[in-house]
Parts: C-alpha cells; structure tokens; sequence
C-alpha cells in the first residue's frame, strides 16, 4: 500500500494519469457459469494455472507491442479467483496522458483477440465481459482507494475502505472479506499463483536491503566504508538513498532510483548477489549418490545457491561499490542443542526434509547483544584498526589500486605514431 500510496504521489507529480484494468480469460476456461451457477458447455477442462498462463501470454504480447511504441506504462497487478476459481487479473497502471488512448487500444486489441465472437450478445452488442478499462477519477478516491479493496481481501480481509462507496466490506458475491481471506491465499498457492506484482519500478528487493542499513547499524556501516573506501560520489548517492528508504518516503525512493521505466541494469543500485556456502554439508548424498566437492552450497538438483549479501551502488559513471547489509548470520537450533552449545547440521541433520525434527520446536528469537558484548566488540575492532596488519593491508589495497589505475593508463594510452622507413626496391639500387 505504500508503494502504491507513493507511487500514485510521484506520478501525479510528473503530470501522469491512472487507470484500473480488469482482464479475463476466455469462456473456455471457466467451468461454471455465473449468472445462473450452470455448467459452461464451453469449458474444455483447463485448470485455473492453465488460465493463469493464458492471461501471462496475453500480457507478454501486449508488454511486447507497447515495448515497440515506446510506450512506457508501471504500476501494480492483482490475480484474485471468480466464483468458479479461474483467476482474473486487477491492473492499477499509470502512463503519460498523451499516450492514453494508444495504450487501451492496444491492451483492448491483445486482451480481445481470443474468440472474440463470444463478446457480443444476442442483440449483436460488444460487452466488457473480457476487457474493463476505468480512468481514475480523483474526485472520488484516490489510486490507492481503488485497488486497496482487491490487494486487502487476498491478505488478510482487513479491507481499506475505499473512498466515497458505502458498504464496500464484502466481494461482489455478498461475501466477508475477512472470511474469503483463507481461501484465496489457499487457492494462490494451490495453483502457484503470484498474487501481486509491480512493474516499471524500482526492485523492492533493493528498498529492503537499503533499510537494513538504519540507525542500528551505523557503526558497522562506518566500518565498512573505512574498510573498503567507497569513490565519493558512491557513498554520497547511497546515504541519499538510504536516507528516502528510512523514512518511508517510496516517492523519494522512487526519483533517486531513477524514476519508473528505467532498465534495472541502469538503476543506481541493485542486489549483491553471491552464492551460499555450507560448511557443514555432507561430503556424499545420499539421495543423489553425488561426491561433493568445495564448500559452495547446492540445492535438491544440483544448483548454485544464490544469496543476497547487500547491494551493489553505482554512480553513473562506471564506478560501483559492494555494501554489505547482511551484518549477522542466524541459526536455528533447538533448545537441546541451545543449551548444549551445539550448532545445527552434520551427520544428525535428516537430509529429507528442510524443517527441523526436534519436538519441542525451534527457537528463531534473535538474540541482542548486551551493552558489555557491544563494547567488547567495538573495543577489537578499534584495536585492529590500530594494528599493523590494518595500516599494511589498507597500504596495500592503496598501492595495488594505483598500480591498478596506471596499468590501465598505459594500456588505453594512444600509440606514438612510428617513422616509417624508407624503401628502396633492389632493382632501382
């Protein structure tokens, strides 16, 4: 709801419009028909992940013919189920107001396309049973007030009125929001469904590692920046940042990422991305009958494991620097093992199954530091930063970086033009 909130504030701001879409798959794949709960002859046996992937095709072609228009659209997308349980789709999408009407008769075009002679009646007039298109009228509510409804009852039902309509507690079959809740987030994950979305925005990925970094951490941020000496204009763009982040300003967040429509490559930070190590994983598998090698972390079928450490902040100039926003690693351990002093995992481990065995349940309460530890801590790091190792490492990073830039100096120097010598053939000597 924020991210809405703020988004709808940075596009009114630019002078962009809103508007709601409803998108519904063909008759084909609903089983039920709504208006008298009869059986849809039409209905050819697809499930509502089939549908779901239709209505993804759909909006692919229709991303695809704006990409070639350059016509830039962002915002957020709902899926929620009918009565019969195939999804339909709830789009809340800004754009710039000149490019309005091309962008309808385009979503209108892909959105219609299949079997489009079920769209009329008997008396031969088009319906809006596929395609809805409604422009947001500020004057009755805001963007957030029209998709709040949709976003609240596949959550938790505690639905956000939206602005100026009475009675708007219930869905349009006459049900409680809150007592429909369960069963859409139980459909969703039945049939795999992602129920929200955005797009053309900032990676909230990035917004959540970006917060990490508050106020209880800036000591260990300050480590970090004396450690690895980030360029300046990098580590002023990122406390900018981090500063819209921490407030909860997404609008903030928003323009200094660069806006909506930007290509993720080219937005100022992005997720520092590694792969997992364990080292405590079995040298054999027994269920895959593999001899494992190195300590880099592997999935059920072999994969890398890829973990987000912190972010990766640019400048827009070529220049990037790592952040680590990861600052503690946590185990889950039983109270057993709690009391004992022994870690999870090794030879004990049940490798079948990814949740804990113990009955008496785990314990994932993090535990703070005392004030006596903190200082401990804080006391090491200064007296390593005092030490001769620190002095001769960061004198090494600093030669070794100008040893670096004038290597690259050299070899990106223009040549010296050479004289060419004078040639004389034989038969003239």
């Amino acid at each position: 709801m924020l991210r809405i909130s703020d988004t709808e504030a940075e596009s009114r701001r630019m002078g962009h419009v809103g508007m709601f879409y409803t998108i519904t798959a063909p008759s084909r794949f609903h089983p039920v028909i709504s208006e008298n709960s009869g059986r849809n002859s039409k209905y050819d046996g697809s499930t509502p992940r089939d549908a779901q992937a239709y209505l993804q095709k759909v909006w692919a072609r229709t991303r695809a013919a704006l990409a070639r228009e350059n016509l830039g659209i962002y915002g957020i997308r709902v899926v929620e189920p009918h009565h019969d349980g195939t999804p339909h789709w709830h789009l809340l999408i800004w754009m710039k107001r000149e490019d309005t009407k091309r962008i309808n008769q385009i979503m209108q075009s892909h959105a219609e396309a299949d079997t489009s002679e079920e769209l009329y009646d008997r008396r031969g007039r088009k319906t809006t049973a596929r395609f809805k298109v409604e422009r947001i009228n500020y004057t009755k509510g805001t963007a957030a007030g029209y998709v709040a409804k949709y976003i609240s009852k596949n959550i938790n039902g505690e639905q956000f009125t939206r602005e100026g309509v009475a009675n708007d507690d219930k869905d349009r079959y006459g049900h409680e929001l809150t007592s429909i809740a369960p069963r859409i987030e139980s459909w969703a994950a039945v049939w795999g469904s992602r129920q929200f979305q955005c797009g053309g925005l900032p990676s909230v990925t990035v917004w959540r590692e970006v917060r990490r970094l508050n106020e209880k951490h800036i000591e260990e941020l300050a480590a970090w920046e004396a450690a690895t000496r980030p360029e300046r204009r990098v580590a002023d763009r990122l406390h900018q940042i981090r500063k819209a982040a921490n407030a909860g300003q997404w609008d903030q967040f928003l323009r200094l990422m660069g806006g909506p429509n930007l290509p993720r490559k080219q937005r100022p930070i992005k997720p520092w991305t590694m792969p997992r190590v364990d080292l405590q994983q079995a040298e054999f598998s027994h269920a895959t009958g593999e001899v494992r090698e190195g300590v880099e972390a592997k999935g059920r079928h072999g994969e890398s494991k890829l973990g987000t450490f912190g972010i990766v902040v640019s400048d827009g100039r070529g220049n990037e620097h790592e952040y680590l926003t990861h600052f503690y690693k946590w185990e889950v351990r039983s109270k057993a093992q709690r009391h004992q002093g022994v870690s999870g995992g090794g030879e004990a481990a049940s490798p079948w199954t990814r949740v804990t065995n113990c009955t008496q349940g785990p314990d994932i309460q993090p535990r703070e530091p005392s004030p006596d530890e903190k200082k401990a801590q804080r006391e090491r790091l200064e007296e390593w930063k005092r030490s001769e190792i620190y002095r001769a490492e960061a004198e090494d990073a600093y030669r070794e970086a100008q040893e670096a830039r004038e290597a690259a100096r050299k070899l990106f120097a223009p040549s010296k033009p050479t004289q060419q010598e004078e040639y004389f053939p034989p038969e003239l000597c």
